[in-house]
This record gives structure tokens, C-alpha cells and sequence, in this order.
């Protein structure tokens, strides 16, 4: 049987305005375009994507979230957090579960954690 590995993961999120979503990832939380139709779009951090589409029901997002792991999550926090886009309740804090994390929180609501794993103890 042959192994199975899994390559990556792109979350898709919904959003109220995908237009003013595009920009509110651009500008707060540094992403860059990668596509644009008119319900459906994608941004792009590195070789991270987050696809976003069309959504009427505002509560959706409210109940919305993804994780990123990646490596600078203190000078990830630094940016975000001068941009005024850190969730009230996610600060940058070491977590029981081995993980240096805070949470974004976009212009619908959707969640985004950001993730370092914690160095192991000598």
C-alpha cells in the first residue's frame, strides 16, 4: 500500500464583501492577491493561501475559523497587532499545547490563528 503524505491545506473562508475582504487581507494582515472572480477570490502570504467567498449570512463567518503554523510569529503578531486586527481575546500568549499562537480577526469575523510551535525544554 502506498504511503499517503498530505501536501497542504487551504482554508476557505466566508465573506461578506469579498471585494473589501481582498483589501482588508492586503492591508492589515499583508497578503497578496493571487486570484479574482466575482464571488470568489484568493490571497496569498508566502505559500499560504486563504480562498474567500460570497457569503449573505453574517453569522457564518462569526462561527468561522482557520489555523496558520508558520516560523516569526512574534514579528507576525508585531505587524498585525499595529494594524488593529489582533482579536480582542488573542493575544500573543504561550498555549498548554505546545504552541507560541494569537488570533486575527478579519473584516467579517472569520478567526485566523497564527501558530509557532514552542522550542522543546533542554
Amino acid at each position: 500500500m502506498a504511503t499517503i503524505e498530505f501536501d497542504s491545506a487551504i482554508p476557505v473562508l466566508p465573506a461578506l464583501d469579498v471585494e473589501a475582504s481582498v483589501a482588508f487581507y492586503q492591508q492589515k494582515l499583508g497578503f497578496a492577491l493571487a486570484f479574482r472572480y466575482p464571488d470568489y477570490a484568493g490571497v496569498q502570504r508566502g505559500s499560504v493561501q486563504i480562498h474567500l467567498w460570497r457569503c449573505e449570512d453574517p453569522e457564518i463567518p462569526k462561527m468561522t475559523s482557520c489555523r496558520i503554523n508558520l516560523r516569526g510569529v512574534e514579528s507576525l503578531y508585531e505587524e498585525i497587532r499595529s494594524q488593529g486586527a489582533v482579536h480582542p481575546n488573542g493575544p500573543l500568549a504561550d498555549k498548554p499545547w505546545g504552541f507560541r499562537e494569537f488570533t486575527a480577526l478579519d473584516l467579517c469575523g472569520n478567526a485566523i490563528v497564527f501558530a509557532e510551535p514552542n522550542e522543546p525544554s533542554a
